[in-house]
C-alpha cells in the first residue's frame, strides 16, 4: 500500500460528517456467502460484520497484523490500522447474541468515538486547523507541524479516555477506532517529518522556534513502528545539544525510546514497563540504575520517583 492510498480515519469525516463517518458506505455493502476481509481502514470501518456473524465465527483472528505486513517487513500504518479494526469488528460480532445487538454495539461505539474525538479536537483548537502544507518553506513546515500535533494530541487523549478491555461492547469498538486513528496519524506525521529531514538536518529551536521543535520531537517520539527513523532523528538532534538548539529533556526521552525499541537498556528511566501493578508503573530496565537521578538531573529531568508517580496517575 503506497502513501497516496492510505487514508486517515479522520479524513472520512470530511466526506461523511463526524457522526456518519464510521458507517459511510455500509448500506451498499450487501452480505455474501463468501467474502474477503477488508484491506484498507475505510473498508474495515464500513465492513458489515453483523450480517456475517455465523461466517465469521470460526475465522482465525491470530496474527492479523503480521499477515498484513508489507513485503519488505515494515508494517505500514494503513495496514496496522486495518488489522486493528478487523480484529475489533470480529470481537464485537462474535460476542453479540444476534445481529440486532451487534449493529447496536457498532452504532453506539461510533457515536461515542466521534463525540470524544470531536471534543478533544475542539479543546486543542482543531476548528482552526490550517490546511495540510509541505516542508518547502519554514512557515509551511511550522504550520503542518502544528496541524499534525493537534491531531496527534487529540487522538491520544481520546484513546486514553476510551480504554477498555470489554470486547463485546460498544465501548470496545470506540476504543479500537481511537487506536486505529492514532496509528494512522502516527504514519502521516512520520512521513511528513521524513520529507522535512531530507531538506533540513533537524527542526531546531533557533531556526524554527521552540514550539515547532517540540512538536517535531513529539511526533518522532510516537513513531514507534519505525525505529530506524527515530534513531535518525536522535542522531540529527545530538549536535544541537551544546548550542541549546534542542531540549535536553526531549533528547533524553528519545534516547530512551530508541533504546527500548531496540531491546536495549534505557539510560534516563523515561520509558515505563507495562502493565501497571497495584496502580503503579515501573521504569523499563535501565543501565546503572543507582546513578539514574544524576543522569536525569543533567538533562533537566525530575527525580525518577517523581516521574514514575506522575506517569502512574495518567496511565494506571
Amino acid at each position: 500500500m503506497t502513501m497516496t492510498r492510505r487514508i486517515r480515519l479522520s479524513a472520512l469525516i470530511s466526506v461523511c460528517g463526524i457522526s456518519a463517518a464510521v458507517f459511510c458506505g455500509i448500506a451498499s455493502a450487501a452480505p455474501t456467502d463468501s467474502f474477503d476481509l477488508p484491506t484498507t481502514p475505510e473498508a474495515a470501518i464500513a465492513f458489515d460484520y453483523c450480517s456475517r456473524i455465523d461466517a465469521l465465527a470460526d475465522f482465525e483472528r491470530e496474527s492479523l497484523i503480521d499477515k498484513m505486513a508489507d513485503r519488505s517487513g515494515a508494517t505500514l500504518a494503513g495496514d496496522r490500522a486495518t488489522a486493528i479494526l478487523i480484529d475489533a469488528g470480529l470481537a464485537v460480532s462474535r460476542n453479540s447474541r444476534n445481529a440486532r445487538q451487534c449493529n447496536s454495539a457498532f452504532k453506539k461505539g461510533a457515536r461515542l468515538y466521534d463525540k470524544r474525538l470531536a471534543k478533544r479536537l475542539r479543546e486543542r483548537g482543531g476548528k482552526q486547523l490550517p490546511d495540510a502544507t509541505s516542508a518547502d518553506t519554514v512557515e509551511g513546515l511550522k504550520s503542518e507541524l502544528r496541524r499534525l500535533w493537534v491531531l496527534d494530541q487529540a487522538a491520544r487523549v481520546a484513546y486514553l479516555d476510551l480504554r477498555t478491555d470489554v470486547t463485546e461492547s460498544a465501548e470496545f469498538w470506540a476504543f479500537r477506532l481511537s487506536v486505529a486513528n492514532a496509528v494512522m496519524i502516527d504514519g502521516e506525521s512520520g512521513e511528513f517529518i521524513k520529507r522535512a529531514l531530507r531538506q533540513y538536518d533537524w527542526i531546531d529551536i533557533q531556526r524554527f522556534g521552540e514550539a515547532a521543535s517540540q512538536r517535531a520531537w513529539l511526533l518522532v517520539q510516537h513513531a514507534d513502528t519505525d525505529v530506524a527513523f527515530q534513531a535518525l532523528a536522535l542522531e540529527r538532534m545530538e549536535p544541537y545539544l551544546a548550542t541549546g538548539g534542542v531540549s535536553k529533556r526531549n533528547y533524553a526521552f528519545l534516547w530512551d525510546r530508541v533504546a527500548v525499541n531496540q531491546d536495549r537498556l534505557q539510560r534516563f528511566g523515561t520509558q515505563p514497563a507495562y502493565p501497571c501493578v497495584d496502580g503503579k508503573i515501573a521504569p523499563a530496565p535501565m543501565e546503572d540504575p543507582d546513578q539514574v537521578d544524576n543522569r536525569r538531573a543533567a538533562m533537566g529531568l525530575e527525580p525518577l520517583d517523581e516521574h514514575m508517580a506522575q506517569m502512574s496517575q495518567t496511565r494506571c
